[in-house]
């Protein structure tokens, strides 16, 4: 945890630390501003603790005891904080997205010269203790991210909406309820996506509607794991 304020830290975060001023979700908040907060949010996804007050714990210990609980774990609810993330991401992604050429593994390839390639797929992690049990049972959280390929930038596209009967959402149930505008994630006019999916992917009628509507295509990854007909 020492390494909060450390120099590999700070070198960690510089591609984000001068997109804090210009993002319009932005607030005046004297207890827990936004740069920090994201700053600590950060440092939660790196350290290995098991929960979240551990977490806590180990800033108080190491001088950072700003932070109550209530208040940490309430800032975490607010659609603020996370439009200031999800603006903080894109700006982030619109800046660097021509950055890596000389790393492009696809430059060899004129074919696809005018086409961002993505990797998407769907990351579970733990349900923690709080999680609304559906039956008698807390079932994983889901997220959908997108790879870019071509310079190595996350994006994420989705959060999983489960409840009732559903204990997760299957991956073209959530693409469906995705606008052409989140798919194309700011590409220019005339710059076609291609998104690299699994078999949870399949499904060719809506692909077709992306690609005639909004120059989305489809590319299916097998399972490498098991033989493939022929």
């Amino acid at each position: 945890m020492d390494f909060i304020d450390s120099k590999v830290f700070s070198k960690f975060l510089e591609p984000i630390k001068y997109l804090f001023s210009s993002n319009s979700y932005r607030r005046n908040c004297p207890k827990l501003d936004d740069e920090s907060w994201a700053k600590v949010c950060i440092l939660r996804t790196l350290d290995a603790t098991d929960s979240g007050r551990s977490f806590l714990t180990q800033l108080a210990i190491n001088g950072e005891d700003y932070l109550s609980c209530s208040h940490f774990f309430e800032s975490l609810k607010s659609l603020r904080r996370l439009n200031f993330c999800l603006e903080l991401n894109a700006s982030l992604v619109r800046e660097h997205r021509d950055h890596n050429q000389d790393s492009d593994p696809f430059a060899c390839l004129p074919e696809l010269d005018g086409y961002n390639i993505y990797a998407g797929d769907g990351h579970s992690h733990e349900a923690p203790v709080h999680e609304e049990k559906i039956g008698k049972k807390a079932y994983a959280t889901q997220h959908f991210y997108a790879l870019n390929l071509r310079n190595y930038l996350l994006t994420h596209l989705e959060l999983a909406k489960y409840g009732g009967t559903r204990k997760k959402e299957h991956d073209m149930h959530a693409l469906k309820r995705m606008t052409i505008t989140q798919l194309k994630q700011g590409s220019k006019k005339g710059v076609n996506n291609l998104y690299v999916w699994d078999r949870a992917g399949i499904d060719f009628l809506q692909w077709q509607k992306w690609k005639n509507q909004g120059g989305i295509y489809f590319g299916l990854v097998p399972n490498f794991g098991r033989q493939l007909p022929i």
